[in-house]
């Protein structure tokens, strides 16, 4: 199914700057229904935020994609190439679902880590030495 990928902008700017980057194959309805009514997390409160002062907010189709595997991709490409012109993207750290799958695998690799460390004091300690 075609994913879109798209940027929420604000009048305040002449919607020149993306604050928002996601995803979705109805982004009308995702924007109508999800973004204008959220009031949690920094994308929310920054929605919000430029309607109680009177700008408007909406989108622009920033990609279109084949498939829901190549958007999360994109739209990973997409928020790392926005966060280099605004730092104040409202989009987490980990942007999409191939980021969280890359924190898993990264908080996994430290885990790991860790059990080994902990091995390796172990064994030295069995010889006597000082870890």
């Amino acid at each position: 199914m075609i994913t879109f990928i798209y940027g929420l902008v604000s009048s305040r700017d002449g919607g020149n700057l993306i604050w928002y980057v996601g995803q979705s194959f109805r982004v009308q309805e995702r924007f109508g229904r999800h973004h204008l009514r959220e009031s949690n997390g920094a994308k929310g409160k920054w929605v919000q935020k430029e309607l109680a002062e009177g700008f408007a907010v909406s989108y622009r189709i920033l990609e279109e994609c084949p498939d829901e595997a190549a958007a999360n991709v994109r739209e990973d490409a997409w928020i790392d190439a926005c966060r280099k012109i605004n730092s104040g993207l409202t989009n987490g750290i980990f942007g999409s679902r191939v980021n969280a799958k890359r924190a898993k695998f990264l908080a996994k690799c430290l885990a790991e880590s860790r059990e080994q460390l902990e091995r390796d004091r172990e064994w030295v300690a069995s010889l006597g030495m000082k870890p």
